[in-house]
């Protein structure tokens, strides 16, 4: 099933009767779970995936992150659909800072260069700096006399 959580994980922290009652008309309720946290796990790892290779390595902030996304998709599939505020404010909550993941404001737990993916190869910036001046007139035209350069035409 996941790599983060187990279907044991979340029936410990929903409770059996709840798992049940909010799988109602599922063939399997815990088939149905296994499905649900496979969705939770792929988008951390949609998000994540941008800056680092999932799965990402276990911990408990990532394991919490997947439980508040099954538990938010368990009440929003269940019947009526309805989420209450609780829920939908932690999914609410997850969803920022896997945006902040996905950015590289925040860096998931447990992560060392061997988890690092990829980084963009376009559209970023570095600083740099030096002694030398980087344009002084030698260096723009190497092949000329500055003082022979007409500088009429320039804007």
């Amino acid at each position: 099933m996941g790599n983060y959580i187990a279907y044991a994980d979340l029936e410990y922290r929903m409770g059996n009767t709840r798992i049940v009652s909010l799988s109602t008309g599922r063939d399997d309720a815990e088939t149905y779970v296994g499905t649900v946290i496979d969705r939770a796990e792929g988008l951390i790892n949609g998000y994540a995936g941008k800056l680092y290779a999932p799965p990402l390595p276990a911990s408990d902030l990532i394991q919490e992150w997947t439980m508040r996304i099954a538990e938010y998709e368990m009440y929003k599939n269940g019947q009526g659909g309805d989420v209450p505020l609780k829920y939908k404010s932690s999914y609410d909550e997850v969803m920022t800072y896997l945006k902040d993941v996905a950015s590289g404001l925040l860096i998931p737990p447990n992560t060392d260069d061997e988890v690092l993916a990829r980084k963009s190869t376009s559209g970023d910036s570095f600083d740099m700096t030096s002694d030398d001046p980087l344009m002084t007139d030698d260096k723009i035209y190497p092949n000329s006399d500055s003082d022979s350069i007409n500088f009429d035409y320039c804007y």
